[in-house]
């Protein structure tokens, strides 16, 4: 299924406060696994290797403080999403990120294209959607298994996404999948499948709406008891130089849920 601007052109969803609260949260999470780590290392006399937890708390505190800043632009209705995000080096500068948030069980494994060109929006809704999925593929990964994030870009020329090119993220890990049903409700506000208290059902649906806030698409394929794979669809910013065509579009890539 892909999911396109078409279906939330104003991208409301991803600046309401239930949104931006899901997303502190899991900026606190982070904040407080670092402190363990830190009180840990002091507990064993090895203050020396406190130095890198030190550095994650108190980048995820900066990260905390922006969202702040954001929850009140939420209310005065200021758009951020015009600044221009370098996919490929946001990602590598999140790589000991993505790597603490999946865990030591899960292997994490980057694919991330040279020839990207920027997108349009703001760097720390992309940072936060990218540690969305990172969050749901290690929740469905209980036992480990592998995470893939690949990039890449595609000229769309059909289906619903507007014509042009794109910058496309995708997410894979070697989990429990879904049902087709699951995943076809998977992007719905407060669905979750976890127990009371161990999910708010808010994750892929704030990615969802940072994809089509940005005029770009989301899909998710799953198999069960094989895994699951998000792909992001965001335009490329405009530039005068034209992105020759590329042989393939998003009809190429099959938009049912398996």
């Amino acid at each position: 299924m892909l999911t396109t601007s078409a279906e939330a052109p104003d991208g409301s969803f991803s600046e309401s406060i239930p949104a931006i609260a899901h997303d502190l949260n899991n900026n606190m999470q982070m904040i407080l696994s670092a402190l363990d780590l830190i009180q840990c290392c002091l507990a064993q006399g090895r203050p020396a290797d406190t130095a890198p937890y030190v550095e994650r708390a108190v980048a995820f505190a900066e990260r905390v403080t922006k969202l702040g800043r954001r929850l009140m632009r939420s209310r005065d209705c200021v758009d951020t999403r015009f600044a221009g995000v370098n996919v490929k080096s946001t990602i590598e500068k999140m790589r000991p990120i993505i790597s603490q948030i999946a865990g030591v069980s899960v292997k994490v494994s980057l694919s991330l294209a040279d020839d990207l060109r920027p997108v349009s929006c703001d760097s720390l809704d992309f940072e936060n959607a990218l540690l969305n999925l990172v969050l749901n593929a290690r929740d469905a990964m209980p036992a480990g298994g592998r995470l893939r994030v690949e990039t890449s870009r595609l000229f769309v020329d059909r289906a619903s996404l507007r014509t042009g090119p794109y910058v496309v993220i995708t997410v894979t890990d070697t989990g429990i999948g879904m049902t087709p049903d699951i995943a076809r409700d998977a992007f719905d506000p407060y669905f979750t499948t976890k127990a009371p208290g161990r999910g708010t059902g808010l994750g892929l649906p704030s990615v969802k709406a940072f994809a089509v806030a940005q005029g770009g698409g989301i899909q998710a394929k799953s198999i069960l008891g094989e895994g699951t794979t998000i792909t992001i669809y965001l335009p490329e910013r405009p530039e005068e130089e034209p992105l020759p065509r590329l042989p393939c579009s998003v009809d190429h890539i099959s938009p049912v849920v398996t």
